[in-house]
């Protein structure tokens, strides 16, 4: 920051270490120590002396990418909300990690869990 080199970091803040939680899921475990309250990562930014940018909805997305890619004053942060049940998926699925993957979100049913199973499966299917 003491150079003020106009660096953009993107931050795409789900509130969650979703790729571990997929890879747990991909092994036939149930997901555990995942899920995390995030801090304002702009207010984070804000703070250590860098330009800081919250995006907490998709229509304002273009807006605050053009605004924060325009700031030449030193370092930028974005701090982009996302859906942490909006997964990107391999064209290709093999067999035994789709098995893998069942076997966890079974397991995750019979432990009660069966509000976040859906919606996990609802955000897939979309």
């Amino acid at each position: 920051m003491q150079r003020k080199t106009p660096v953009v970091q993107i931050i795409l803040n789900n509130e969650s270490l979703d790729f571990v939680n997929i890879e747990m899921q991909e092994a036939g475990i149930v997901p555990f120590g995942v899920d995390f309250k995030n801090p304002n990562f702009a207010k984070v930014a804000e703070a250590m002396g860098a330009k800081g940018f919250r995006i907490e909805e998709p229509g304002d997305v273009k807006e605050g990418l053009a605004t924060a890619l325009a700031h030449r004053g030193g370092p930028v942060v974005v701090d982009a909300v996302v859906d942490p049940y909006a997964l990107s998926l391999a064209a290709h699925i093999p067999f035994k990690v789709a098995e893998r993957f069942t076997l966890s979100l079974a397991k995750q049913v019979l432990n009660g869990k069966m509000d976040s199973v859906i919606k996990q499966s609802n955000a897939m299917s979309d």
